[in-house]
């Protein structure tokens, strides 16, 4: 994070998954990024950034899940085998809105991860042999055995996204929190800012605190009811 205040953007880099380009990924309305550390140093700890949904100008690409995972053969075979690219939705008109009204209903959905039944859906769309992947995202979305990037929204793009008028908000361990330069950073970039307190817990066993943080920022904005 701290290169990413240096920098004063988000800036792309080099993509493993799709090779030969320079890509920067987000998460669209959700913290759902993160790296698993038994014993977390606090540079190893939990960041949210959150910026305005408008940030990323120009899409190179949109997926109803983590593209990396999918890419390394995480989801299950009935998801895995028809395809990445069939899922890319990016020409898709209002693709990101499309997405949590016709799987999740609503955004409070979307961020609590409440999705919707094949039967749900089939009440509202004619779904047939011709919707392979909506049957398998239905499916996708109530398995367990993967986490929530695995119905987390991905956007990329091949432009650096300005923190300026982009950044809205963030959430950050305690330390970063007190850090008086970091904390003259926002103040600059004039956003909200939200700390956890540190305790001796894996990284992982902050997603849920940093979750309930980003909702209640997003409240606090105007942006979920």
């Amino acid at each position: 994070m701290l290169y990413i205040l240096d920098e004063g953007k988000v800036s792309v880099s080099e993509c493993d998954t799709f090779t030969s380009e320079n890509l920067a990924y987000f998460f669209y309305g959700r913290p759902a990024f993160r790296r698993v550390y038994e014993d977390p140093e606090d540079w190893q700890l939990p960041i949210s950034l959150i910026f305005e949904s408008t940030c990323v100008s120009a899409v190179t690409r949109i997926f109803p899940f983590d593209s990396g995972a999918f890419d390394r053969g995480i989801y299950p075979k009935y998801l895995t085998e028809l395809g990445r690219e069939e899922f890319e939705i990016s020409s898709v008109p209002n693709a990101l809105d499309l997405l949590i009204d016709v799987f999740f209903g609503g955004d409070a959905e979307y961020m609590s991860h409440t999705p919707r039944t094949e039967e749900q859906i089939r009440a509202r769309r004619r779904l047939d042999v011709k919707h392979a992947c909506v049957k398998a995202l239905c499916k996708q979305n109530f398995e367990r055995k993967s986490d929530d990037r695995a119905a987390a929204i991905e956007v990329q793009t091949s432009n650096d996204v300005l923190l300026q008028e982009n950044l809205i908000g963030a959430i950050v361990p305690r330390p970063y929190f007190d850090d008086a330069d970091v904390k003259s950073c926002f103040k600059q970039l004039g956003i909200d800012v939200k700390h956890y307190d540190l305790y001796p817990l894996k990284s992982e066993h902050y997603v849920a605190e940093i979750y309930s943080l980003t909702v209640e920022l997003y409240k606090k904005l105007g942006r979920l009811e």
